[in-house]
């Protein structure tokens, strides 16, 4: 697939190349794996791969698993199995407060959602005793009531599993902060292995229990054969599956299960692929656009449907014949799947020059999972460059609409204009925006007609062409997201300016500043004060800046416009925000990992974590760092915080 996509942009862009990385990856030794039944009148083999799918023979089909979830140390046999829901926080305190040992040396049978990620549900169980996790798909988060399983309908089948990376530490886990590349030192597995394991409670590198995911159809049958007392009312009318009952704690007729979960742990090639198309009077001046290339079986929608809009983009470039006047970067990223690895990999390898000549990054990952609305995440300074496109581009079901319109509609958005939420760490956006600081917009499109979130075989063997045609007939959505996705990085690379907004960064920094109080005595009146008044001086810059920009024609438009894209690189400190997530090091916009209060990340990470002493470490990075953003957008140098009185 690298060497297919070098030589397709070899012949559509100026050039193309591959960046290679020796990455740790996980694997499943499936010969010693097994999860099963045993005792009974016949022994129940879990499956180990979809039935209803004819290639699963084939040799790169993997059997089901979860990347970097642990081993078992020795094989289990137990009676002791529990159901968890969900297992997050209050699920497991209402089964301690059943009983405070129920957890002690059970696995823990949970659901997909709730609140808990892949690796969170062992997190949450391990801490009272847990051995491991069985997890599945419960037909009532990943199916419309409606719905037919597929291939009938759109609903997830029986017999299959969501796959997926169990790993908190995005990028090779072996080489924290720096690219795995020829001569690069990396960490010890084993050592890894070694802290997970000990390590009782967070902060965590991956799931730190042995995680192993279950088709639904297999829980369905190991849920009848629990004892034990009943499970709220609630558990049962949130589940598709009628034999939920009890949650356990022995199984029926003095059954046992038995499991093994060996894992080969493989430092390989792993190739991020560039191609570039040269700006015309701004070649230092970056626009990039990317996806992954790894998939988990097929991968039509994830992550083939974005790499088609990206194939497009670049075809149309050279079939129009444009020639940016910034340089456009098209990335096709390597082992997403694993946890950031091929795009964390990049920027820890050219971090610097990023932050330098970077000024946007598009990503279409998962260009849609429904065909009824697009939407977006992106960087506060980019809401204004998405909707002035969203705005002129006409929506795919309705002419007479615009795609805001619907979306809006779609939405139920208070005004005319919808949402754009803050970018998380749910693709290859993350280290752009929340490491490099680079300014992001991810598009999509999703759909309202059925209830749930995502499509329903998402990272399952059935992410296919056949499925992929039943939530986007005629591929209208997909043409439509590649319109807006191509508008964009046009608009951003062909144009010496573009709309550039502070409104929304502003509205952000209030709401972090309105809930410090929530932090309580850990952050003191006078701190919450200076942190306060640094904010205040970071907006005021904003906003003059952004006056400069709208009313300047000069040199000065020039220097306010790029102040204006950049300044989120001076919000980034390599002390902040988290002490295991190295990626996490925007002070405003990186992601609260710890269940601490809605403030700012590190202060946020670190309350969760009940470390005092660090918070009042990451109030200092914080006050300084708005203090340098501040500075930076000012055309005045190193006055701001000279110049701000209490």
């Amino acid at each position: 697939m690298a060497d297919y996509i070098i030589n397709k942009w070899k012949d559509q862009l100026d050039d193309s190349w591959s960046l290679d990385y020796q990455i740790l990856h996980s694997y499943p030794d499936e010969t010693n794996c097994y999860a099963r039944l045993t005792g009974g009148a016949q022994q129940y083999d879990l499956r180990k791969k979809e039935d209803g799918d004819k290639f699963q023979k084939d040799d790169q089909v993997l059997m089901f698993y979860n990347a970097f979830a642990p081993p078992t140390e020795a094989p289990i046999k137990t009676s002791k199995l529990v159901y968890g829901h969900y297992c997050n926080a209050d699920n497991v305190q209402w089964l301690l407060g059943q009983d405070p040992n129920i957890l002690d040396g059970a696995v823990v049978i949970c659901k997909y959602g709730g609140g808990a990620g892949r690796p969170d549900k062992g997190k949450n169980v391990k801490p009272h005793g847990a051995v491991a996790v069985l997890i599945f798909s419960d037909p009532h988060d990943f199916s419309d009531v409606n719905d037919k399983a597929y291939p009938e309908g759109q609903g997830i089948p029986e017999d299959t599993v969501q796959r997926g990376s169990a790993k908190y530490k995005r990028g090779d886990p072996t080489s924290p902060g720096y690219p795995s590349i020829e001569g690069a030192y990396f960490d010890d597995v084993q050592d890894l292995l070694n802290y997970t394991r000990t390590q009782v409670n967070s902060p965590h590198i991956w799931a730190p229990l042995p995680s192993q995911p279950i088709a639904w159809g297999d829980a369905k049958h190991i849920l009848s054969q629990l004892e034990g007392e009943e499970v709220p009312a609630e558990w049962k009318s949130e589940s598709g599956l009628d034999t939920i009952s009890k949650f356990g704690g022995s199984l029926k007729d003095t059954q046992m299960f038995e499991l093994q979960i060996a894992v080969n742990y493989e430092r390989k090639k792993s190739q991020d692929v560039i191609g570039i198309i040269e700006g015309s009077e701004y070649p230092d001046e970056y626009v990039l656009i990317g996806n992954h290339r790894d998939t988990w079986v097929h991968g039509a929608i994830d992550a083939g449907a974005g790499m088609t809009t990206i194939f497009e983009i670049s075809r149309l470039f050279k079939e129009l014949n444009i020639r940016p006047k910034r340089t456009v970067v098209f990335c096709s990223w390597g082992s997403e799947e694993h946890g950031l690895m091929g795009s964390i990999e990049f920027t820890e390898e050219f971090l610097a020059v990023l932050k330098e000549r970077a000024i946007l990054y598009v990503n279409a990952d998962v260009s849609f999972k429904g065909n009824e609305y697009f939407y977006s995440t992106a960087s506060q300074q980019m809401h204004e460059l998405v909707f002035e496109l969203t705005d002129y581009i006409k929506d795919h079901n309705d002419p007479s609409m615009s795609v805001t319109q619907r979306w809006a509609e779609k939405t139920e958005a208070s005004g005319p204009r919808p949402s754009i939420g803050n970018p998380g760490l749910g693709s290859d956006y993350a280290p752009f925006h929340q490491f490099a600081g680079v300014p992001v917009v991810d598009v999509g499109f999703n759909q309202k007609t059925r209830k749930v979130s995502t499509y329903s075989t998402y990272h399952t063997g059935y992410d296919n062409m056949e499925y992929l045609r039943m939530i986007d007939p005629g591929l209208r959505a997909a043409k439509k997201v590649t319109e807006v996705a191509g508008s964009i990085l046009i608009r951003a690379a062909c144009s010496d300016y573009f709309p550039v907004d502070t409104t929304p960064m502003a509205d952000f920094v209030d709401s972090l500043d309105e809930k410090l109080s929530e932090v309580g005595s850990e952050v003191t009146t006078d701190q919450q004060k200076l942190i306060k008044r640094a904010s205040s001086s970071f907006k005021t810059q904003l906003s003059d800046v952004n006056k400069i920009y709208a009313t300047s024609e000069n040199s000065d438009k020039k220097r306010a416009f790029m102040r204006l894209l950049n300044y989120s690189k001076y919000l980034t400190d390599n002390n902040c925000c988290h002490p295991i997530q190295q990626d996490l090091q925007n002070v405003v916009v990186s992601s609260r990992q710890e269940g601490g209060p809605v403030t700012y990340p590190g202060i946020s990470n670190y309350f969760g974590l009940g470390d005092k002493e660090e918070i009042q470490r990451q109030v200092g990075i914080l006050i300084t760092r708005l203090n340098a953003a501040a500075d930076y957008l000012n055309l005045k140098p190193f006055s701001v915080r000279a110049h701000n009185d209490l």
